[in-house]
C-alpha cells in the first residue's frame, strides 16, 4: 500500500463550488466523526460528483478517503487533486504499484486508515444526499445498541438529464417496517430475498466493522458488500428509516451492468448465496429465518430445470395477461380509476420484464471477469527413484564392491518415495497474473505440468475454466525438421487452435516472433531465443482462457522480453489469467500482483507481490532487510563497540526487503559505546549478488566524525538516493572502526539482503528499454540536448562515389 500526499501546481482543474470555508475551518483540525471509504475504478466521468456529494454534507466531521484500485484514466488526477486541495479532510490511497487488487480489497484498505468512529462506503459513480451523514449519525448515537443504520435506496436512471430516464427512477422500498430497530438476521432474510440491497451509503460503527474482519478479498466484484452484510448482520442490530440518503446510479458501465451483459449476473449471486450457506452452517446459525431465505434463494440453482419450467409459467401467464390487457385497455380506461390503472400498468411492467433473455434462467458459463479461474485443492504429485545402497561409497569400496559382486548376486536396490508437490490449495481469478517463485526442486514446474494436463497428480483436485495455453519449455511442440511455417501450424493444433484460428492469425504471430526473413528455415537452425520467440508469438496468440508460461522469457533479447510483458500486461486487462514461472524477481514484481512461493512441494505463502518476494528473499539465508541481536554478549564487538542492529528502510520509514529503484532508502546501523572516549567511524559497505562492492559509505557528519564518543546507544543512518542502484539483490556488510587505532575494528558480512526492484509506473533510468540492462548501477542523470538545422545539402552516398 502506498499513502500519497499529492501537491500538484495550482491551476484551474479544480472548479467546485464547494471550498473550505462551507465546511468551517476549525472543523479541518477536529478529530474525524465519520469517515467515507469511497473505492474508485476508472470512473473519471462520474467521480467529481460523488466527491462533490460528500464535500457537500451538512455534517462536517468528516474524512474521505479515496482509494484507487488501479485506475488508468482520469479518475486518478481527480481524485489527486482532491487530496491537495483539502489535505486535512481528504487521503487519496492506492494499492502497492498501482494495481487493480479488486472491490473487497480496496474497502478493507480504507477501512484500515479510517480514523472515525463510524464509517461509510461508497462506490465512485454513486452520491450522497446532502443530509445523509448528519441524519444517520443522530440516529446511530440516539440508539448505541445497534451497529449499523440504512434506508431505501434511490435507483438512479435520470443521473444525465434525459427526461425518459428520470421517469424510470424508483425508491426500492424495505421489505419490513422502518423507523425502528430490527435484528440482524431479520434484515438479512429480507436482504437474501431481494437480492440484497447493496450496503453502500448505510453508515456503521467502524469497531464493529473491524471486529467481523472487513469484506472478504476473494470476493473482487459482485456481492463483494453483501458478503460483509452476512457477517455483519449476524452478530449486530440494525436501524432501519426510512429517509433515502443514496443514490445508486445505473449506468452501462457499472460492475451489475456489465455483468448482466455478460451472462454474470446469475452465476455470482449463485457463489454468493453458496458462499452465505457454508458461513451459517460453519458458525451454527440455527436462525430459522435466514435457513428459509437461504433455501428459498438457492432452489433455482439446485433445481434449474423445474425454475426453467416455473419461470415459462410465468411467461405464459404474462402473455395471456398481455393479450387479455389489449382487448379491454379502451374499456379499462374510461371505468377505472388513474391510481389503479397505474398500479396494474407498474405490475404488468414487472411481469414483462421476465420475458427478456436476461430474466431467464442462465445455464453455467465462464466468465470473463468475477469468476474463478483456477481452482486447485490438496494437490500433491509423488515420484518413485531407485536407490541403490552404498551409493555414497568411495572409488575404492565401489571397486572393492564390483570385483566382489563377480561371485555373488548383484545387490539389492530399494525405491524410495519423492512428493515433488504436497497438498497445495489455491484459487486464482480471471484476470489475475500470478507469479510463481520458488528455488530448484520446489515444485514449480510438477505444479504447471499438472495444471497443463502434461502429467497427473497422485491425489487432489484441479478445476480450470477454460481454454489453456501452455508453454513450458523453449519449442514446445516444435520438430526440428520442419520449417518455421510448417511449426506455427503445429504447435498451434497442438495448444488446441484451429486451423482457420491460425490462419487468420498467422500474421500476427510472424510480426510478433519478429523471424519473417527465416520463417522457410528449418527451425533446427534457429538460434535458443528464435526458438523461444516463435514458441510464445504461437501461445501469446491462442485466444485461451489460461496462459502458463514457465522460465522461457529470460532466452530472448531485451526487446522481446518487452514485447512479452506488455502483450502479458494485455492479456490481464482482457480478462485472461496468466500463470508466469519466473527466478527473474524484477521480471515478477513489474509483471504481477500476486505471487506464489513453494519450497520443497509446499505452498508456503500466496499474497501481494511486495510480501511474498520479500520472505522468498529471507527464506533460505539468515540475512533480511533486518538483522538484531538482543543478547549483547553474541552482538559484534568487543568490550568498547557492539553493534546491536543493521535495518534496511524504504522512503517512509517502514523495514522492507524490496526497494522500489527510483525512490531512496537508508541503511540504519544501531550500536552501543561502552567505552568513553572512542572517536569512531561506522560504515557500511554495498554488495551485488555476485559478490562485487558497489561503495563503502561512511559517516561524515562533522558533527560527530571527530567527536569523542559518551557511553550510550548511537543510531546513524546512511541515505542512498533513489535512480542510483539498477535491479538485483544487494547485501549489506556492517563495519565499525576506530581511525586512528585498531582498537575497534568490527566487520559483519552480509548482514542483511534486499531486493530493487523497478515498478511499472517508475520515471526510472531504464525509460522505454525493455529487458535486461546491463551495468553495477543505474543512475538516472540529466540529459540535455542542443538542436541545429543543418546548412549543408544532404547528398546521398551513392552520387558521392561517383
Amino acid at each position: 500500500m502506498i499513502l500519497t500526499d499529492h501537491h500538484p501546481e495550482r491551476s484551474d482543474i479544480w472548479k467546485t463550488g464547494v471550498t473550505d470555508s462551507l465546511m468551517g475551518r476549525k472543523a479541518l483540525h477536529q478529530q474525524p466523526q465519520v469517515s467515507v471509504v469511497l473505492i474508485f475504478l476508472d470512473e473519471a466521468l462520474y467521480l467529481q460528483e460523488a466527491v462533490d456529494s460528500v464535500l457537500s454534507q451538512t455534517c462536517d466531521r468528516w474524512e474521505l478517503l479515496l482509494v484507487d484500485d488501479g485506475s488508468t484514466d482520469g479518475s486518478t488526477d481527480i481524485a489527486k487533486v482532491a487530496a491537495w486541495r483539502l489535505p486535512h479532510k481528504v487521503r487519496y490511497l492506492e494499492h502497492e504499484r498501482h494495481v487493480n487488487r479488486g472491490m473487497s480489497a480496496s474497502r478493507n484498505l480504507g477501512l484500515k486508515y479510517a480514523k472515525g468512529e463510524y464509517v461509510l462506503f461508497l462506490d465512485g459513480d454513486d452520491v450522497l444526499t446532502p443530509e445523509a451523514l448528519r441524519e444517520q449519525v443522530a440516529l446511530l448515537e440516539d440508539h448505541p445498541e445497534v451497529g449499523m443504520v440504512y434506508g431505501p435506496m434511490h435507483h438512479w436512471f435520470g443521473w444525465n438529464g434525459d427526461s425518459d430516464e428520470q421517469r424510470r427512477d424508483y425508491i426500492q422500498k424495505l421489505d419490513h417496517e422502518s423507523d425502528t430497530e430490527i435484528e440482524g438476521p431479520t434484515v438479512l432474510a429480507a436482504f437474501i430475498r431481494n437480492e440484497s440491497a447493496t450496503p453502500s451509503g448505510n453508515l456503521f460503527r467502524t469497531a464493529l466493522v473491524r471486529a467481523v474482519g472487513g469484506f472478504e478479498d476473494k470476493f473482487r466484484g459482485m456481492y463483494e458488500d453483501q458478503v460483509f452484510r452476512v457477517k455483519f448482520c449476524l452478530r449486530f442490530l440494525a436501524y432501519a428509516s426510512s429517509r433515502v440518503w443514496y443514490k445508486y446510479r445505473k449506468h452501462p458501465d457499472s460492475t451489475c451492468a456489465q455483468a448482466v451483459k455478460l451472462n454474470q449476473a446469475y452465476d455470482a449471486r449463485g457463489r454468493f448465496l453458496q458462499w452465505a450457506e457454508d458461513f451459517c452452517r460453519h458458525h451454527d446459525v440455527r436462525d430459522a429465518r435466514i435457513w428459509i431465505a437461504l433455501r428459498e434463494a438457492l432452489h433455482p440453482y439446485r433445481y434449474p430445470r423445474l425454475a426453467r419450467l416455473k419461470k415459462q409459467m410465468v411467461r405464459y401467464k404474462t402473455r395471456v395477461v398481455w393479450r387479455i390487457i389489449e382487448v379491454i385497455s379502451p374499456v379499462a380506461r374510461r371505468l377505472l380509476p388513474k391510481a389503479t390503472r397505474e398500479w396494474i400498468w407498474s405490475y404488468l411492467n414487472r411481469m414483462k420484464s421476465l420475458l427478456a433473455p436476461s430474466g431467464g434462467v442462465k445455464q453455467r458459463v465462464p466468465a470473463v471477469q468475477d469468476q474463478i479461474a483456477v481452482r486447485v485443492e490438496r494437490l500433491s504429485k509423488q515420484y518413485t527413484i531407485t536407490v541403490r545402497p552404498g551409493s555414497s561409497q568411495t572409488l575404492s569400496e565401489r571397486l572393492h564392491g564390483a570385483f566382489t559382486n563377480i561371485w555373488r548376486s548383484p545387490t539389492e536396490t530399494r525405491r524410495e518415495a519423492i512428493w515433488s508437490l504436497q497438498d497445495a490449495s489455491f484459487e486464482i481469478m480471471r484476470g489475475e497474473v500470478v507469479g510463481i517463485i520458488g528455488r530448484n526442486g520446489a515444485g514449480k514446474s510438477t505444479l504447471l505440468k499438472i495444471l497443463s494436463r502434461v502429467t497427473e497428480p497422485t491425489s487432489g483436485r484441479v478445476e480450470i475454466f477454460g481454454r489453456v495455453g501452455t508453454l513450458l519449455e523453449v519449442g514446445t511442440g516444435f520438430h526440428p525438421e520442419l520449417s518455421g511455417r510448417d511449426n506455427v501450424y503445429l504447435s498451434g493444433i497442438i495448444l488446441g487452435m484451429r486451423k482457420q484460428e491460425i490462419d487468420e492469425k498467422f500474421d500476427e504471430i510472424v510480426a510478433f516472433s519478429g523471424i519473417g526473413k527465416y520463417l522457410d528455415t528449418p527451425v533446427k537452425r534457429y538460434s535458443s531465443g528464435m526458438y523461444v520467440r516463435l514458441a510464445f508469438a504461437v501461445a501469446a496468440h491462442l485466444e485461451s482462457e489460461v496462459l502458463i508460461v514457465d522460465e522461457v522469457l529470460s532466452v530472448g533479447d531485451g526487446e522481446f522480453q518487452k514485447k512479452c510483458l506488455s502483450k502479458i500486461q494485455e492479456m490481464g486487462k482482457q480478462g485472461r489469467t496468466v500463470l508466469v514461472v519466473s527466478h527473474d524477481l524484477p521480471t515478477i514484481t513489474r509483471l504481477c500482483h500476486r505471487v506464489i512461493l513453494l519450497d520443497k512441494g509446499c505452498l508456503i505463502a500466496d499474497g501481494p507481490t511486495g510480501e511474498v518476494v520479500s520472505k522468498y528473499l529471507h527464506g533460505g539465508i539468515h540475512a533480511s532487510s533486518a538483522r538484531e541481536w538482543p543478547d549483547r554478549a553474541s552482538a559484534p564487538g568487543n568490550d568498547a563497540v557492539r553493534i546491536r542492529a543493521v535495518r534496511i528502510h524504504n522512503d517512509q520509514r517502514a523495514t522492507t526487503n524490496v526497494i522500489d529503484i527510483s525512490r531512496p532508502f537508508s541503511v540504519e546501523l544501531e550500536y552501543e559505546v561502552l567505552q568513553s572516549g572512542l572517536i569512531l567511524a561506522p560504515h557500511f559497505g554495498l554488495f551485488n549478488e555476485k559478490g562485487d562492492l558497489l561503495f563503502l559509505s561512511y559517516e561524515v557528519n562533522i558533527a560527530w566524525r571527530d567527536c569523542s564518543r559518551k557511553i550510550g546507544k548511537y543510531v546513524s543512518r546512511g541515505i542512498v538516493p533513489g535512480d542510483l542502484l539498477t535491479e538485483g539483490t544487494y547485501f549489506v556488510s556492517a563495519f565499525c572502526r576506530t581511525l586512528q587505532t585498531r582498537e575497534v575494528d568490527i566487520e559483519e558480512h552480509e548482514a542483511v539482503m534486499f531486493q530493487v526492484v523497478e515498478s511499472k509506473q517508475g520515471n526510472s533510468a531504464r525509460g522505454n528499454i525493455g529487458g535486461h540492462i546491463p551495468g553495477l548501477i543505474r543512475p538516472l542523470l540529466e540529459w540535455s540536448t542542443h538542436f541545429e538545422e543543418l546548412t549543408e545539402p544532404i547528398v546521398p552516398c551513392e552520387l558521392i562515389n561517383k
